[in-house]
């Protein structure tokens, strides 16, 4: 069977949460496998590896006897033609069990490509980085990003999100939002509100909102990638725990 494989890896961070992107189909164009899986914590180029490694693997499986591999990173690709060597210790067991798989079947072709023409893996690859970064170990530490109108209610938000418990420290300061609207640009002030809190509080914190204002441009949660031991500890002592 003839198919064609596109692999790609993401790390936010570099190294950070990654995930890997791997699509599989034959000559056709039918798909045989399409696979995002977050890997935890590794650089882009580890986890460049690791995706082909189950894009490998996955065409063993479905019995490929001839292979296209497409990849957007020249680096990987001239790594297992043989062309550039692989100097990184963190990459070497790497590029041998893919060449260990690469053996495998009988015909294959490595061609690098564009992100463009690797669209859906980047995208699988990309997605699969966020899933491990909002799982990937945090203490317990959240912050949230509020906009609002006026800089007076996001001072009456914060104070209320102290008093009830609900943050250990809130920050806000005017911002100038500039943003597309019916073909047009268009500025105008606002005020953001950060706080910093633990996780689980998500809707307690969106009632608070909701209590001093009828209206807010934006509500997100952020996973921070890293948070000091005596910050945590400070949260730990002045947010209790509502999970």
């Amino acid at each position: 069977m003839q198919a064609i494989l596109y692999t790609d890896g993401a790390s936010i961070g570099n190294p950070g949460p990654a995930g890997i992107g791997v699509v599989l189909k034959r000559a056709n164009g039918e798909v045989i496998a399409e696979i995002g899986e977050p890997i935890g914590s590794a650089t882009n180029n580890e986890a460049e590896y690791r995706a082909l490694i189950r894009g490998l693997e996955e065409a063993i499986k479905s019995g490929v006897q001839s292979l296209t591999w497409v990849s957007d990173s020249e680096l990987l690709v001239r790594q297992m033609k043989g062309e550039y060597q692989v100097r990184q210790p963190n990459l070497i067991p790497l590029w041998q069990r893919a060449r260990e798989l690469a053996k495998q079947i009988p015909h294959l072709e490595a061609r690098y490509s564009p992100r463009e023409g690797n669209a859906l893996a980047d995208r699988l690859a990309r997605q699969s980085a966020r899933v491990a970064f909002g799982s990937a170990p945090q203490g317990a530490m959240r912050l949230y990003y509020i906009t609002f109108t006026h800089a007076h209610e996001a001072e009456a938000v914060g104070r209320a999100l102290l008093e009830r418990q609900l943050a250990v420290c809130v920050n806000w300061f005017p911002i100038t939002c500039a943003y597309r609207w019916k073909g047009e640009i268009v500025q105008e002030p606002e005020t953001v509100l950060f706080v910093k809190t633990r996780e689980g509080n998500f809707e307690a914190i969106e009632q608070v909102v909701r209590e001093h204002v009828d209206y807010t441009n934006f509500i997100a949660e952020l996973a921070p990638m890293q948070v000091n031991r005596a910050f945590l500890e400070w949260l730990d002592a002045e947010v209790p725990s509502r999970t």
